[in-house]
């Protein structure tokens, strides 16, 4: 598109899943199931994932951005009457730079979940838990030869 984009790079990537389960509840069970019919346990409808990065080998310089998001997905099936418990959407957003500084020393910095999202599990709407992993930052300098 221009020469000043050459090192700017942008990737995505989704996908959409459709996940049945049924549980025959005609013959002897273990446990009684609330839902015998429901999407799979742990697999969200979509994902998405994008990057838009700076890569430039000249200078030894790198920048990415990631974004990262699910949809709500069950992490406990229903039992004994108790609905499915689910783990809600969650958008995650790192960034990642490094720097070749010569002499075969490069330094990386990452950060990871800057937004800090929170990261919610609802049974039949109402909130069960919430947690919120932190945002972790790690920085390194490292040799090769």
């Amino acid at each position: 598109v221009s020469k000043y984009l050459r090192d700017v790079y942008f990737t995505a990537n989704a996908a959409f899943i459709q996940s049945q389960i049924s549980i025959d509840t005609d013959g002897e069970t273990v446990i009684d199931v609330t839902n015998p019919e429901r999407k799979l346990q742990g697999q969200s409808p979509y994902m998405l994932n994008v990057q838009l990065e700076y890569d430039n080998p000249d200078i030894g310089t790198m920048v990415a951005l990631l974004y990262n998001s699910y949809g709500a997905r069950i992490t406990t099936a229903g039992a004994t009457g108790q609905p499915d418990q689910f783990e809600e959407t969650a958008h995650l957003l790192d960034l990642v730079f490094s720097q070749k500084l010569g002499g075969g020393f490069k330094f990386k910095a990452k950060g990871q979940n800057l937004l800090n999202a929170k990261i919610a599990e609802t049974k039949d709407g109402n909130d069960v838990k919430t947690t919120h992993k932190g945002v972790a930052i790690s920085m390194g300098l490292s040799y090769s030869y």
